[in-house]
């Protein structure tokens, strides 16, 4: 068979690549956190491999990224790496370059020649709430063995930080854990069963996933509430029964006899359970003042960085005494009032032993207008100083009841909620179901472009933590009515997303999140990967001088999740307007237009 001369030279050009194609390949990069604090050093690690049958020797060179292109001068290590064989170059920084999005970067080099390319990004951040990527814990099987026996060896530990880091969670919250999520948050045994959903959970398991956690940079965040349960919930009921509220004289207590007389049997399965088995009396200052030692001794005890209450130390309208006589009778101002006092007392307490503790609640349900119409004491409170507000009820949007099934209301209510809640000095968490589907990618890009957290799933996790500081930073202020400076196709989402970024007295930056609408009207539509419009193409730009009061753009970047991309969109002066064109917005992207005080 003759084989025609074009073929003959396109294999020995494959040959050629492949004969040259190096031994030595970048293993990995790894910060050693996902999240520091402004005051930490930075540190990680670069491995190399070598495939090769001789020895090899490689330069690796490691720097900070950060912002847009802002870097440290890269360090240096010369590795020789043996047949088959690894080598790492550990690399270190006092200080991260400031606060939000890093990448530790990185490039291979044999003979001056880059071999690899490669980065980590991770947070810089004091509060984990400001860059908050949480991941929900709930029992941890890995960490048993079939008889439900603690095991002894700790390497099952290795499996939560891979998930961890592979999806660029920066904490995690462990829910019903306790004996009792109210007062047993100080573990009396070694091992026991959980008062709610009785999971299998031990002092060790806990004490190794947080401490591991903390080594790499995740926060520890426990599952709080105002009721108990469990068979220590229910011994503490029968101690105290002044402790529990009473319904006319009868305790507010679950009657699930069979289900308690075997909750600490350790094979015992599909035992019934009530949602609230012991219903303690928040009305009663000193019950509450138990239930917040309780939580405060159990952060030192485990090391706990935050709670998550999935109901507050909230008090009800009426309460009576054993006897079912009334003892108050409170107005709904009232209630509030006391409510919002509970919170501050809490705070007040816990951050006094533990300073950078922080606080988040399951609160809000239909938008944050609604329960600031209703709550508005205890709602500022639960915001004051940094706390996050989560968002459940939003996680069923796709239902046709949902006041946010429509993708248009979904997308501007997420964006003034943000906005609000930031007002107030809070961070919003709307809990999402982050599938790869068309719809978790829109539910994800819909809370990031407004500057939310989802809560317990997320997509693109390295590229929110990278390019935190354009989605989360607190200095972020969202210019309403955009169309007055700003034109961009109607064939776009952009109005509810375009902020400004100070960064000194000169400079700040112009930041306008493109979005590529959902094809279909409501949620719950896109259940497919392809269930996604086709791509927007050359998506002109327009910024109008006049109303930028003496400011001035010198460049642009685009960023993408998807496909990834980092990199520079010219900007052009025509006819007294600047001018810029996205080549492609596939979902999201995020223009980031830097602005100079009185010129270019």
């Amino acid at each position: 068979m003759r084989i025609p001369l074009a073929c003959w030279l396109v294999l020995l050009l494959a040959g050629a690549v492949l004969a040259q194609a190096p031994a030595v390949q970048l293993a990995g990069v790894r910060s050693q956190k996902v999240l520091y604090g402004t005051k930490e050093s930075i540190a990680g690690t670069v491995t190399v491999k070598n495939t090769g049958v001789e020895a090899a020797t490689v330069t690796v060179r490691a720097w900070l990224t950060y912002d847009i292109d802002t870097m440290t001068k890269p360090q240096q290590a010369t590795l020789t790496i043996e047949p088959g064989k690894t080598a790492d170059a550990a690399f270190a920084w006092r200080r991260g370059l400031g606060v939000y999005g890093h990448a530790l970067a990185t490039e291979v080099l044999q003979d001056d020649t880059v071999l690899a390319r490669g980065e980590d990004p991770f947070n810089v951040c004091d509060n984990f709430w400001n860059v908050a990527l949480p991941r929900a814990l709930g029992f941890m099987w890995q960490a048993y063995d079939a008889k439900m026996n603690p095991k002894t060896d700790p390497s099952w530990v290795q499996n939560y930080m891979k998930d961890f880091r592979g999806g660029y969670y920066n904490c995690f919250e462990h829910f019903f854990w306790a004996q009792d999520d109210f007062l047993g948050m100080v573990p009396t045994k070694d091992v026991w069963w959980s008062g709610q959903a009785r999971y299998r959970e031990s002092v060790v398991a806990i004490k190794t996933l947080i401490d591991t956690a903390h080594a790499n940079g995740v926060k520890a965040i426990t599952y709080a509430k105002l009721t108990g349960g469990g068979s220590y919930g229910m011994e503490m009921a029968r101690r105290h029964p002044e402790w529990v509220w009473q319904n006319g004289g009868t305790l507010s207590v679950h009657r699930g006899v069979q289900s308690i007389a075997k909750w600490d049997e350790p094979l015992t399965r599909g035992l019934p359970q009530s949602w609230v088995p012991v219903n303690y009396n928040i009305n009663d200052p000193k019950v509450v003042e138990i239930g917040i030692k309780n939580l405060c001794d159990s952060a030192t005890f485990f090391g706990w960085d935050g709670a998550r209450w999935d109901g507050n130390f909230n008090v009800r309208a009426e309460t009576f005494d054993l006897n079912g006589n009334p003892v108050d009778k409170l107005t709904p101002d009232q209630i509030d009032a006391r409510n919002a006092e509970n919170m501050r007392l809490t705070k007040a307490y816990i951050s006094k032993v533990h300073p950078r503790f922080r606080y988040g609640y399951n609160w809000t349900q239909g938008n944050w207008s609604q329960t600031m119409a209703t709550t508005p004491r205890e709602s500022i409170e639960l915001c004051r100083d940094g706390g996050l507000i989560m968002n459940e009820y939003i996680n069923q949007a796709d239902s046709v009841q949902h006041p946010l099934h429509r993708w248009d209301v979904y997308a501007e209510s997420v964006a003034n909620d943000v906005q609000a809640i930031k007002k107030l000095g809070g961070y919003y968490g709307p809990i999402l179901a982050s599938q790869n589907t068309a719809d978790g990618k829109y539910t994800n890009i819909f809370a990031y472009a407004a500057g939310a957290h989802p809560y317990y799933q997320h997509v693109w996790g390295a590229f929110v933590t990278r390019n935190s500081a354009f989605i989360w930073d607190n200095a972020l202020t969202r210019v309403y009515n955009p169309e007055n400076i700003i034109q961009v196709p109607a064939s776009v989402w952009w109005r509810h997303w375009v902020f400004i970024r100070p960064i000194d007295a000169k400079c700040k930056q112009l930041i306008i999140h493109l979005i590529n609408p959902p094809v279909k009207p409501t949620v719950g539509e896109g259940k497919k990967p392809e269930d996604v419009p086709p791509p927007l193409k050359n998506i002109e730009v327009r910024i109008l001088p006049a109303l930028l009061d003496g400011w001035t753009p010198t460049r642009a970047t685009r960023l993408s999740p998807e496909p990834a991309l980092r990199e520079a969109v010219p900007v052009q002066a025509v006819e007294g307007v600047f001018k810029l064109t996205v080549p492609e917005v596939t979902l999201w992207n995020i223009v980031v237009i830097d602005l100079k005080k009185g010129g270019r």
